[in-house]
């Protein structure tokens, strides 16, 4: 082989190692560069979280304040839970005190009867209680009514045993009163605001939303001699488009016991704002049969209420509660028309546009809040009586 050719061939293997060094040198600074660009992105994030951390005199700043809002309301707690303590001591010596359970009647240990304590404060605890429970419960009495939506005046009526002399009354009615809800609601609240006292009796306890008053009551209606004397507690809540006002008997008060006889009943009202000036107005009542005070038993029906020979006492009782309901329907309707027209009457029209309802003739209208204040017309869907 010539010398050239050696030699040419020996350069060119010097060249092809050198491009490999080359090569190899630039592959480890583009990894040593690799590395560097991770460590300053690492330092960068370490870098920004640092910067989300509170300095650590904030932090238990904050935690003390979490220390003290978490101690103030254990206290709060405690405080509570003593005072129900006491409570619930006070209750169990009055109850010490009072009959051994096993020494009642079954129909008294059934807790049917609304009880009132002796204590003042408790006595007004029990009250807001029994209303609290009313207006929680009044949706399913009136689901319970089964009243049809309908603009035709509704009355239903009808009657069950209890046990084998006496029975219960239930009664629901409904009708579409052109008024606003406003003029319904302000009528029913301005005649509670006195009649209780002049009308029903004496009134024995009155808050902004309740009203006790005791009064004496016929079992039926005027026809009869069945007098008792009614402990009731009326209640009422309203919101922009409802008014309910519910009422209920006491029938075991340690401050004003019953005397001879009671009855449990309960009664409800709901008025619902359909428009501007129409209102639905629904009410409902639940009457027991009279029960002696004493014994808590019912007084058989035939003492209560005259039934013919041969006649069966339910249907006849349940005739006769029919007829006083229609009755007292017709009258109401009067009584509404001539209130609203009243106190379309007495408005007078301020400055800034409000109405002021005037003094009114309030003797036209004593009867809307009696015992058997009218309550439907038109239907009667009663229970068979066999």
């Amino acid at each position: 082989m010539p010398v050239e050719s050696v030699e040419a061939a020996a350069r060119r293997q010097t060249y092809r190692r050198q491009d490999r060094e080359a090569l190899a040198n630039l592959r480890q600074h583009v990894q040593v560069l690799t590395r560097r660009v991770q460590q300053e992105k690492q330092a960068q994030q370490q870098k920004q979280k640092l910067l989300f951390l509170l300095p650590w005199r904030d932090v238990v700043g904050a935690l003390a304040d979490v220390r003290a809002a978490t101690e103030r309301q254990n206290h709060s707690l405690k405080v509570q839970l003593a005072t129900y303590r006491a409570l619930a001591c006070q209750l169990m010596t009055r109850v010490g005190h009072s009959i051994p359970m096993d020494a009642l009647p079954p129909s008294t240990r059934s807790w049917q009867d609304q009880h009132l304590p002796l204590d003042t404060k408790t006595r007004f605890k029990a009250m807001d209680w029994i209303h609290r429970r009313l207006v929680v419960n009044v949706d399913k009495m009136v689901a319970a009514a089964n009243l049809p939506y309908t603009m035709e005046d509704v009355l239903r009526v009808y009657v069950e045993p209890r046990g084998e002399t006496s029975c219960a009354r239930h009664s629901a009615t409904q009708r579409v009163v052109a008024a606003p809800l406003e003029a319904v609601m302000q009528g029913i609240l301005w005649l509670e605001a006195d009649e209780l006292d002049v009308q029903l009796g004496t009134t024995l306890a009155r808050s902004p939303a309740i009203a006790y008053v005791r009064h004496p009551s016929k079992y039926l209606d005027n026809t009869t001699d069945s007098t008792y004397t009614s402990n009731m507690l009326t209640c009422h809540t309203t919101t922009a488009t409802r008014f309910v006002s519910c009422r209920t008997s006491i029938t075991d008060d340690a401050k004003y016991p019953n005397e001879a006889a009671f009855v449990h009943q309960t009664e409800w009202m709901v008025a619902e704002a359909l428009g501007p000036n129409m209102t639905l107005v629904r009410s409902g009542r639940v009457i027991d049969g009279l029960r002696w005070t004493q014994t808590r038993e019912y007084i058989p029906m035939p003492e209560l209420v005259p039934v013919g020979s041969g006649e069966n006492p339910l249907q006849a009782y349940e005739r006769r509660y029919y007829e006083v309901q229609a009755a007292a329907f017709a009258h109401q309707k009067e009584l509404v028309h001539s209130f609203l027209a009243e106190l379309a009457e007495s408005r007078n029209i301020n400055d800034d546009g409000t109405a002021t309802v005037g003094k009114l003739d309030r003797s036209k209208f004593l009867v809307w809040l009696t015992k058997d204040r009218p309550c439907g017309h038109d239907e009667r869907v009663a229970n068979p009586i066999n």
